[in-house]
């Protein structure tokens, strides 16, 4: 028969020792128990914390590449400017033409522009003026000739 204090097999026997033993088991079984629910616990808080972290890390990230577009789009946009700039004083530099030519010239300030085109100005209104009053007599001429053209010729049917 087997006796119960020699190994058989897989299976190890313990010596028996009454309840004590069974007690003592318990209680380390309920140990056990306990540090596995608080590791178990410990694990939910700590991939709670790391989900946070991960979406905090996600947010800076989105941040982070928008600031960069930000970035990106403020300095397209300077040089842009500085392009536009660039360009409008090459056309102004081509249509002054020559720097020496242009200080020589009477109207090289904006202000003597200004008061040469409010004498066109003036000008242009006393000719609309002389304008009116040309074809205001060319109407009284044509009427006078109309009227000694047609007087001797209303007296002969008259």
């Amino acid at each position: 028969m087997l006796n119960p204090n020699e190994p058989t097999g897989n299976v190890i026997s313990l010596p028996r020792t009454g309840d004590g033993f069974i007690a003592e088991t318990a209680v380390k079984l309920d140990r056990l128990q306990a540090i596995v629910t608080s590791l178990d616990h410990e694990t939910r808080e700590s991939k709670k914390a790391l989900s946070e972290l991960s979406d905090v890390a996600d947010r800076a990230r989105r941040n982070q590449a928008f600031e960069e577009s930000l970035r990106n789009a403020r300095d397209y946009k300077i040089d842009e400017m500085v392009r536009a700039c660039r360009e409008l004083k090459a056309r102004l530099d081509h249509i002054e033409g020559h720097r020496a030519t242009f200080m020589s010239l009477p109207n090289n300030t904006f202000e003597a522009v200004n008061a040469k085109l409010t004498e066109f100005d003036a000008m242009k209104t006393s000719v609309e003026a002389s304008e009116k009053r040309v074809r205001t007599n060319g109407i009284l001429f044509c009427a006078a000739l109309f009227l000694l053209v047609m007087l001797p010729l209303y007296s002969k049917f008259i």
